[in-house]
């Protein structure tokens, strides 16, 4: 005799899936932590070198001429603006990932342990 809203036990596609996602999640952990970490590194380049290049105007003009100097420090905000931009679309992609598998793990989980408690019950007559 079988309860009436028995959970079926996990199919061996639900499985399948399972071990496809943990492999997609790997592969994407290490892919989004290098990608999420190169843009700020490449944003800090930027910034060192529009600045450097500002100071070098500075050393050949001897004063602080704005006109002369934007173009660096356009070069210095620009790159640090678009290595926040991407490393904050990268961080969400991964977060936005990361919650997807763990949904899907707990939902396959949770219905693999209902199965094997109910596998387990012998109602007694």
């Amino acid at each position: 005799m079988s309860t009436p809203h028995a959970t079926p036990a996990p199919t061996p596609v639900e499985l399948s899936q399972l071990e496809k996602l943990k492999r997609f999640w790997g592969w994407s952990a290490i892919i989004s932590a290098i990608a999420a970490t190169l843009p700020p590194v490449f944003g800090l380049l930027g910034t060192v070198i529009g600045m450097v290049g500002a100071f070098n105007e500075l050393e050949k003009t001897g004063e602080a001429d704005p006109a002369a100097l934007a173009d660096d420090i356009s070069v210095a905000l620009l790159s640090t603006m678009w290595a926040m931009i991407i490393s904050f679309l990268l961080f969400t992609w991964s977060a936005v990932s990361l919650t997807l598998f763990l949904v899907k793990r707990s939902a396959i989980r949770r219905r693999a342990s209902t199965f094997s408690d109910e596998a387990q019950y012998t109602p007694v007559d």
